[in-house]
């Protein structure tokens, strides 16, 4: 089995959702950007986790698509919902819905005080 598949299998052990976000970026201790997207994935209840996957500057796309279209063919035939959001508070908010915890409701403010700020 591959390195990335062995990720994928640990990301979504259990997971009966899982929720993409676009591709952002951030800040660099360089003064560039990092540019990444995050998987969140889950099963009932509040018990879920997010992860932030790191994507290269010059093949951001593709290699965000690569990636999820990994995601997809592990879950072909298992019941798992599957939505790709098109902005990080979007997913927060989703996730706050999905998955409704302090963590969740924590993460949506954050991101909302970061994006009016």
């Amino acid at each position: 089995m591959d390195k990335t598949r062995k990720i994928i299998a640990r990301l979504l052990k259990g997971a009966t959702t899982i929720i993409f976000t676009e591709t952002v970026w951030r800040p660099n201790e360089q003064g560039g950007k990092d540019w990444y997207f995050t998987m969140a994935s889950g099963g009932k209840g509040a018990e879920y986790r997010i992860d932030r996957i790191s994507v290269p500057a010059d093949d951001m796309e593709n290699a965000r698509n690569a990636f999820t279209s990994r995601v997809m063919a592990h879950v072909v035939g298992k019941p798992v919902v599957v939505i790709d959001c098109l902005s990080e508070l979007d997913a927060a908010r989703l996730c706050e819905q999905t998955w409704p915890c302090e963590r969740s409701r924590r993460i949506r403010r954050n991101l909302e005080a970061e994006l009016l700020a």
